[in-house]
């Protein structure tokens, strides 16, 4: 089986569908330059094996596969990867001979496996890959790292790569899982078995608890039906009353009405007869006038003034009669007003009595609205304390079972023990007569025994002491293997050090060029004037080789050469071999840094300053190991530089010293003109890397003389597990020789130690079962006490928590008879306000009539003090003139006596009109009176009315408060029922509501759900009871 193909799309570099051919038999390499994708393939094969870790693919999750988009293309949404496997030789049983696996992952997350194009599970293609070394963990990818991870491991570790090559994994894996299936077996068999008992007890207490739901249901329903019976006959009573006194306040309005029309057509007809008499005056007024003129011209100056002073005793009589009715006017008006001022301070005082009314009736409202909030809090707390009565009467009755059953167990339990101690005896009797006759043959027994004990003990000493020498071998052969990992990882890493290609891949292009053609024979020729490059020549402490590399710079790859002539040896060299080349070619050569040996102009010593303090660690050159040929180019190159700890402490350094420089470990140099700095490898820098291979060889050293002992202590304890294995061998024969002696032995002491052993059973049976009934006995006794404790503090709990409730349920009665007083309270001050009001507006209507008529009266007396005054003057006038119409008399004679009828008829017309317009006030006053009447009964039948819309209210709202019933629910489909239409039936049916209440509250708090709860726990103690048999 082998890899045939890989498919990619969008998984991490590969936006495009890549497909890589692995070929026929052949070897497939993937080369390219750093961050080209190489990675990315290993990284699809161990992600389609179903590699979970979204850590392993580089990322925070799992989605970070799917390419994220470039400047030139967008973000894709999937990638999917498919794995083509080579099946002929059939190690993949059940598929064909090429096996595809594909798997995608989404940008929400989500992700899917397919094996040729089926969906399947992770689990399906870990299970087909078992055995195979295929897998995201599996040897058979190994990714950077990996190998050296291998090597490394120790013998545990390496176990499972060969438990997945030799197919054990997989029942390993199928192990683990049967044995997890079977603790949750184990642990949801022991759950049933506590859910059981919890069903058994919560069985017997809903049992109580749905008898007595039962009953208090039964009373409930027929509290309920009889209450709904009651509001609904009171409220159908109410209505029919309410609908009775409507017609009733109608018909009142209606003779209201009509009595007032009555009264304005008497008042209009009044006010008609007073225009009348008004023109009739007129008219007398003219007809006197027109006698007296001619009276005048008739008569002589006697008769006209005769006839003068009778026409101006007319006007005089008329002014006196209209005096008169004005004294009548005024009269009236004063007791109007009188009576008005009256109503008015009446009305003031129902004014003040009105707001004291509804302030009342607010703060009862108020009262009311805390009463009922006060009465369901407590109903709720009741409510709460009945639940916890409940579980205390469960307890207590459970604990009393419990006292009870183990009072009956007692005695049973005594004469248990007291048979079995007997018996126990009886058979330590029979064992004490059999032991002398077995004692002999025990003796023989012991004999061959202490024989065979003496060889095993042997035996077990050389088997233990094999089994140390085991151990040890096993111990240093792992030490052995892993001071053998670590000797070739140091010795990897120290020739990776000393690479020659890797030490000069750094180094500038001339000075490369000129190493490879002296060694190659082709350079310069200057044989031991070429020392090679300074760094193999000055060294220093693995601490301070970050220090050196940042202070000698590049000049530690410089090549060094013996003096200035080597010098210009080398230069004209490169000179003639960039000549030789073409002018690209010359560019690449590049120039070559020397170090002369001998120095151009070289000084030697130190400049001037010493520097000490805190972090200070000495002159850098000090610290420098060089040959000695080397020991003044090292102090021209770092006679100027200290070594101090850190960065500040070289800052503080340079500041107080600007002729010297300062580097800290780290490779951080300071001067004066600046610094440098930046974290560095130790093995980036020249002298670095041959500080630390000079550490790792004196390593190798050291490791190569612990290999050397530990080969040798393996050698040894080789020899000495061969001397135990044989001394192992001669005791194993000297153990059977005493071994069969010993099977002599028991065969010579079987016959009595059958009967003794049998005795010995039997006496250890009985002494066990006595035992064992001594301690149930005892068991009971205690358990016997811990009930009567645990009845005793279940019965003090519940008698207190019962007290409680008793309590609350007090305060709950108090409660509701304190809001039924207030709501009582608030309904009769509505009444009275009611009525206050309708009061308050007859006497306003009562004022606003009296008001009017005063105006009409006064204005009846101005007529009538204009009329006087009229006739007044008339007179005055009429004395005047009677001088000057005495002539006139005669000659209007004739015409006189025309003109008298006339003004007799108009006269006794007017008479009779005054007459008529007294008649109307009366009837008019009459009419007002009865007005009155009326109002004061149709303000009584009002307030009537509202009394019977306030009670039906209050017992709508008690229907829907007690019995949750809206005035739809209580009047839906009734038909009043004629028994309780008799006299007094409808508080007997009331009195019946309350002993059904009294019963109630004598149930006192039930769980009402209990008998659904029966029903369920029972259905479920029946299923876990059948699945548990099973």
């Amino acid at each position: 089986m082998r890899l045939k193909r890989l498919e990619l799309f969008g998984f991490k570099s590969f936006a495009d569908r890549t497909v890589l051919e692995f070929g026929e038999n052949s070897l497939t390499g993937i080369v390219g330059p750093n961050g080209c994708g190489k990675s990315n393939v290993v990284d699809a094969i161990r992600w389609v094996l179903g590699e979970t870790r979204p850590t392993s693919m580089r990322g925070a999750e799992m989605s970070d596969v799917i390419f994220k988009g470039s400047a030139s293309r967008p973000a894709l949404s999937v990638a999917e990867v498919s794995l083509v496997i080579d099946n002929d030789a059939g190690l993949l049983e059940g598929c064909g001979s090429e096996v595809s696996i594909t798997r995608r992952v989404f940008k929400t997350g989500e992700g899917e496996y397919l094996i040729d194009g089926d969906r399947v599970r992770l689990k399906d293609v870990r299970n087909m890959l078992f055995d195979t070394g295929l897998g995201s963990r599996g040897y058979s990818v190994l990714e950077q790292g990996r190998i050296d991870a291998i090597l490394s491991a120790n013998p545990l570790q390496r176990r499972s790569i060969f438990e997945e090559a030799a197919g054990i994994s997989r029942y390993r894996q199928r192990r683990h899982e049967t044995e997890l299936r079977l603790v949750r077996v184990l642990q949801d068999t022991a759950r049933l078995d506590d859910v059981l008992s919890e069903l058994r007890t919560r069985v017997r207490s809903l049992k109580i608890q749905a008898g007595k739901a039962e009953r208090f249901v039964t009373a409930r329903d027929a509290y309920r039906s009889q209450k709904t019976r009651f509001f609904q006959h009171r409220v159908h009573q109410l209505e029919a009353e309410l609908g009775q006194s409507a017609p009733a306040l109608a018909t009142l309005e209606q003779q209201t009405s009509s009595l007032r029309e009555e009264r304005t057509r008497f008042e209009e007809d009044a006010s008609g007869r007073e225009d009348e008499r008004d023109r009739l005056l007129a008219e007398i007024e003219r007809l006197s006038s027109e006698a007296a003129r001619l009276e005048g011209e008739c008569r002589a100056v006697d008769e006209r003034r005769s006839q003068t002073t009778a026409r101006v005793a007319g006007w005089r009589a008329g002014a006196e009669e209209d005096r008169s009715r004005e004294s009548e006017l005024e009269t009236q008006a004063r007791e109007r007003a009188q009576v008005l001022a009256e109503l008015r301070t009446e009305t003031e005082a129902l004014d003040g009595g009105l707001g004291e009314r509804r302030e009342r009736v607010g703060q009862l409202t108020g009262g009311v609205t805390a009463a009922v909030k006060e009465y369901r809090d407590t109903r709720r707390r009741a409510q709460e304390q009945n639940e916890k009565v409940l579980s205390l009467l469960h307890r207590k009755t459970e604990t009393g079972n419990t006292l009870r059953h183990l009072e009956e167990a007692v005695e049973p339990a005594r004469g248990r023990h007291a048979r079995m101690a007997e018996r126990s005896a009886q058979a330590a009797k029979r064992v004490s007569e059999l032991e002398a006759s077995g004692n002999q043959a025990l003796r023989e027994l012991q004999h061959a025994q202490g024989g065979l004990d003496a060889v095993m003990a042997r035996r077990t000493e050389s088997e233990a002491a094999l089994t140390d020498m085991e151990a040890s071998l096993v111990t240093e052969r792992t030490q052995l293997a892993q001071l053998e990992v670590e000797e070739a990882r140091a010795s990897s890493h120290r020739d990776s050090l000393l690479d020659r290609e890797r030490a000069t891949a750094d180094l500038a292009a001339g000075s490369r060029q000129l190493l490879e053609a002296e060694e190659a024979g082709a350079g310069p020729g200057l044989g031991a004037s070429l020392a090679g490059l300074l760094a193999d020549h000055i060294s220093s402490a693995t601490g301070d080789a970050r220090a050196l590399d940042a202070v000698l710079g590049a000049r530690a790859e410089s090549v060094v050469v013996a003096d200035g002539g080597a010098a210009r040896a080398v230069a004209g060299w490169l000179e003639q071999a960039g000549q030789q080349n073409g002018s690209e070619e010359r560019t690449r050569q590049g120039q070559a840094a020397l170090t002369v040996l001998a120095g151009l102009g070289l000084r030697h010593g130190r400049r001037a300053g010493e520097v000490s303090g805190t972090g200070v660690l000495g002159p850098l050159a000090d610290r420098v190991e060089a040959e000695v040929a080397y020991a003044p180019l090292v102090e021209f190159l770092c006679g100027d530089v200290w070594l101090v700890d850190d960065l500040d402490t070289a800052l503080s350094c340079v500041a107080e010293h600007p002729e010297l420089r300062f580097v800290t470990l780290a490779g951080e140099l300071v001067d004066a003109a600046g610094l440098t700095v930046g974290c560095t490898e130790i093995t980036s820098g020249a002298v670095g890397r041959r500080a630390r291979a000079a550490e790792l060889g004196e390593r190798l050293v050291a490791l190569g003389q612990e290999l050397e002992r530990l080969r040798a202590s393996l050698a040894e304890l080789e020899s000495r597990r061969a001397a135990g294995r044989a001394l192992l061998e001669s005791l194993g024969q000297e153990f059977e020789e005493a071994r069969a002696a010993l099977g002599q032995a028991e065969s010579a002491a079987a016959a009595a130690e059958a009967r003794r052993a049998d005795l010995r059973a039997g006496a250890e049976a009985a002494d066990a079962e006595a035992r064992e009934a001594r301690e149930a006995f005892d068991k009971l006794e205690r358990d016997l006490v811990l009930a009567g404790e645990e009845r005793r503090r279940a019965e003090e709990d519940f008698g207190r928590e019962n007290g409680i409730l008793g309590g609350l349920e007090e305060e709950r009665h108090c409660q509701e008879e304190e809001r039924d007083r207030l709501s009582a309270e608030e309904s009769r001050a509505r009444v009275s306000l009611a009525q206050a009001r309708e009061q308050r507006e007859g006497l306003m209507r009562r004022v606003a009539d009296l008001e009017r008529g005063l105006e009409e009266a006064r204005a009846e007396i101005g007529r009538a003090r204009e009329r006087a005054a009229g006739q007044v003057r008339s007179a005055d006038a009429a004395e005047g003139e009677a001088a000057q119409l005495g002539d006139d008399g005669a000659r209007l004679l004739e015409e006189r006596g025309v003109v008298e009828g006339r003004l007799g008829e108009f006269r006794t017309q007017e008479k009779a009109g005054r007459a008529g317009i007294d008649e109307a006030r009366r009837r008019a006053d009459r009419i007002h009176r009865s007005l009155e009447k009326l109002a004061d009964e149709l303000s009584g039948g009002r307030l009537e009315e509202q009394r019977l819309e306030l009670a039906r209210d209050e017992l709508l709202r008690r229907a829907l408060e007690e019995l949750e019933l809206d005035r739809g629910a209580v009047l839906l489909d009734f038909e009043p029922q004629a028994e309780l239409a008799a006299e007094g039936a409808l508080d007997a049916l009331e009195k019946h509501v309350a002993e059904l209440k009294a019963q109630l509250d004598r149930i006192g708090p039930v769980n009402t759900e209990a008998v659904s709860e029966l029903e369920e726990v029972s259905g479920r103690l029946a299923f876990l009871d059948e699945q548990h048999a099973v």
